[in-house]
């Protein structure tokens, strides 16, 4: 029996997007399993998958890496540039040992890892098995003119990333934060949306779960009045301690026809949100797959997995980046004219519920998304896994 180790981050936009695809690989009678730094073996078990390998640290999370204090540090770009360093580079040899443990225990086949986990590549290289590079983000597939401040951030970082991997007898070839992989690279997105690609990275669609991704909770869904427009509203479970970008989206919608549902995290509860209309609705966490199957307009950071979940799903998006590769889904959503982007820590009230109301009547932006929804309306997670599995039977040969 084939065997495929996947070696992720454990946060959510880190994890969410490989689901779908351990899922297909286990229906087609591979035995998967999964190493993290950080135990995220609640959300396997709710999908479906085996629990994960090694001794991850008790807690489910980076408790630092998410509220009210991060989203101010994020806000800080010289914070910003020498947290990603830390992340990408500086931690990377302290993680080897974990990684290669779990190799040691579970004799993968394959392993197939985030591209921004660059010390997976160097436990699969030391054992000498092919990696293969799923993107969670739009980073392999990037249009030069693409401009921000993490590729800024790693361009100064790049005969820092070239080192790490020579120590190791590695020369490996970057995109954004990913490393692309000699063996196999994939992207969850199309041509439709980002325009022609490179040969070496595989554009195969949305991923998402053949059944349950383990994240779903409960929802009260008699709240939703099916006759009024659903705007949903979610910044991620990062940065989403944002209170002033809610209670503007919230006055901005107060007196229009339309029901808004927004994922508020710890902010549930806060006296942070303020004047709350009755038009609103607060969730702590919102299944987003089934949301967007009712929403005419999404509000977002510019997550890549919310961002293509909604394209998947037809939604025209009101986008808000904030920080890192949320500002190069924003240059794709411009570019295809598939929703607006707006500043919502600085618009006013009036100039979102301009650009909300303009979202929900524009015929050449709906005609848009439904050209760029069509293309992904494929299963990318299956035609991932069908990937992986031809390399599983290929020799190798890099």
């Amino acid at each position: 029996m084939t065997r495929i180790l996947f070696t992720l981050i454990p946060e959510k936009g880190h994890i969410n997007p490989y689901i779908g695809v351990a899922q297909h690989l286990q229906r087609a009678g591979v035995e998967v399993g999964f190493y993290a730094s950080h135990d995220i073996s609640a959300q396997l078990h709710a999908a479906s998958l085996p629990r994960q390998l090694g001794q991850p640290l008790a807690q489910t999370a980076r408790s630092a890496n998410r509220g009210c204090e991060f989203a101010e540090q994020v806000s800080n770009a010289q914070w910003l540039r020498q947290w990603i360093e830390m992340l990408l580079v500086d931690v990377v040899e302290e993680g080897i040992a974990g990684i290669s443990a779990a190799i040691n225990q579970f004799k993968p086949d394959i392993i197939i890892t985030d591209p921004m986990l660059y010390g997976a590549a160097i436990a699969a290289n030391a054992a000498q098995l092919p990696w293969v590079a799923i993107s969670n983000s739009l980073n392999p597939v990037l249009d030069p003119r693409v401009s921000s401040e993490l590729l800024d951030t790693l361009a100064s970082l790049q005969s820092k990333r070239q080192a790490l991997f020579s120590k190791h007898g590695m020369n490996v070839v970057f995109k954004s934060s990913d490393m692309l992989s000699p063996f196999l690279n994939i992207a969850f997105t199309t041509e439709q949306l980002v325009g022609p690609v490179a040969n070496d990275v595989e554009c195969v669609g949305p991923s998402i779960p053949l059944c349950d991704r383990g994240d779903e909770t409960e929802f009260d869904w008699a709240w939703l009045d099916a006759d009024m427009p659903l705007i949903y509203m979610s910044l991620g479970s990062q940065i989403y301690y944002q209170p002033q970008m809610f209670n503007t989206v919230f006055a901005a919608v107060r007196d229009m026809p339309v029901q808004l549902v927004a994922t508020v995290s710890d902010l549930l509860g806060s006296d942070e949100l303020v004047d709350l209309p009755d038009n609103v609705y607060l969730s702590r966490y919102t299944p987003q797959l089934s949301m967007l199957q009712r929403a005419a307009v999404m509000i977002t950071h510019g997550g890549a997995n919310s961002v293509m979940e909604a394209i998947h799903g037809g939604v025209p998006l009101l986008i808000s980046p904030i920080c890192n590769d949320q500002f190069h889904q924003a240059f794709y959503v411009a570019k295809q004219n598939i929703g607006r982007v707006l500043d919502l820590q600085q618009a006013s009230v009036s100039e979102c519920s301009q650009a909300l109301a303009a979202l929900l009547n524009a015929p050449e932006i709906q005609a848009n998304m439904r050209r760029v929804s069509a293309s992904y309306q494929v299963d990318g997670a299956q035609s991932a896994a069908q990937l992986v599995l031809a390399l599983a039977e290929s020799d190798y040969d890099h």
